[in-house]
């Protein structure tokens, strides 16, 4: 009631079966998850070839949806030794990953760039991250800003941790955020206690209150160390594109360990994580189509020979058995795993 709209959850389309949680989640209508395959590739050792065919369905699935897509760079920031190096990746993540999903189908209002500030005190946080904001947005001006608050540096200390999230904060005021995720400030326990999800949410609807109308007092320079910095970051960026492409591709570049490396790119420290291309989980389960291969249902992926059946349900192959899951949720069966003590 408050702020006019529901809050909502958004959650994670990744693993081996992202296509199918991609149905489920357009079936209980989540508004938002992350998807991009790189996230499976780099974290989960899913196979490349894999992960890139799957994600083409699961985003396909999303666009129909109408879901907001976040990709999942910042995950670079939260497993590199050193975060604050991996910024110029960082950019190359959201860039293929959102190109990817645009040309797949998904509008680019419901892309958005999952954003964590990578530095913490006593690091001079915010003479670091700023500049790293400001070049997201620039770079990337027709996408949307997720932004969520550092979980790398993080022990167990919530008070600790509550002061780096309303820094955070703080730069998400500075620059932009569509999408302001909370993290829990225990999470560095792993095994967060609730409490603290209420928290984080309490502690960023505090600061962002405390903080509103700010922006109409203050502006950023346009000279000076937060432009020379932010361009610096961009220019790194832009020779890592071109040394993948040099490499042979994306696939080429992550067999080669050119990911989460430690070095401030172009350095490297040679301990990035390897991928092979023929390997990893679900390695050899891509086939190609046959030539009468027909799936009847909505936001289907790729080819589908639906015009052997029906030339008028081209567009509508759901139309040949009365509507999917999709257009009829009656069709959805649930099952009841409780048991009786539960």
């Amino acid at each position: 009631e408050e702020v006019g709209r529901p809050i909502n959850y958004h959650s994670y389309v990744s693993g081996i079966a992202g296509p199918e949680v991609a149905v489920m989640f357009a079936e209980e209508g989540i508004n938002g998850a992350h998807q991009d395959p790189q996230y499976n590739v780099l974290y989960r050792n899913i196979n490349m070839i894999r992960s890139f065919v799957d994600a083409c369905e699961a985003k396909q699935i999303m666009s129909f949806a109408n879901m907001a897509q976040i990709d999942g760079a910042h995950n670079a920031n939260a497993t590199a030794r050193e975060a604050w190096k991996v910024m110029p990746e960082l950019m190359v993540q959201h860039a293929l990953n959102s190109i990817f999903s645009e040309k797949i189908g998904i509008d680019k209002s419901n892309i958005c760039l999952s954003t964590v500030p990578p530095t913490a005190p006593p690091a001079p946080c915010l003479r670091i991250d700023l500049p790293y904001a400001v070049a997201l947005r620039e770079f990337f001006s027709d996408y949307k800003m997720r932004a969520q608050m550092n979980t790398k540096y993080m022990d167990s200390s919530t008070r600790e941790a509550t002061v780096t999230h309303v820094l955070n904060l703080l730069t998400s005021v500075l620059t932009r955020a569509d999408v302001q995720s909370t993290i829990t400030p225990d999470e560095g326990r792993n095994v967060p206690w609730h409490i603290y999800n209420i928290e984080a949410c309490d502690t960023a609807k505090q600061a962002l209150i405390g903080m509103d109308g700010l922006m109409d007092m203050i502006e950023l320079k346009d000279t000076g160390e937060l432009r020379d910095k932010a361009r610096e970051i961009k220019e790194r960026a832009v020779l890592y594109m071109e040394e993948i492409i040099e490499a042979g591709g994306y696939f080429e570049a992550v067999e080669q360990g050119f990911f989460v490396d430690s070095g401030n790119y172009p350095e490297r420290n040679g301990d990035g994580i390897s991928r092979k291309i023929k390997g990893g989980v679900g390695e050899g389960t891509v086939y190609e189509r046959d030539k009468d291969y027909f799936a009847p249902v909505t936001a289907h992926f790729g080819y589908n020979n639906v015009a052997q059946y029906d030339e008028n349900a081209i567009d509508n192959p759901a139309l040949l058995i009365g509507g999917s899951t999709f257009e009829n949720p009656e069709k959805i069966v649930y099952i009841d795993e409780l048991d009786d003590f539960d």
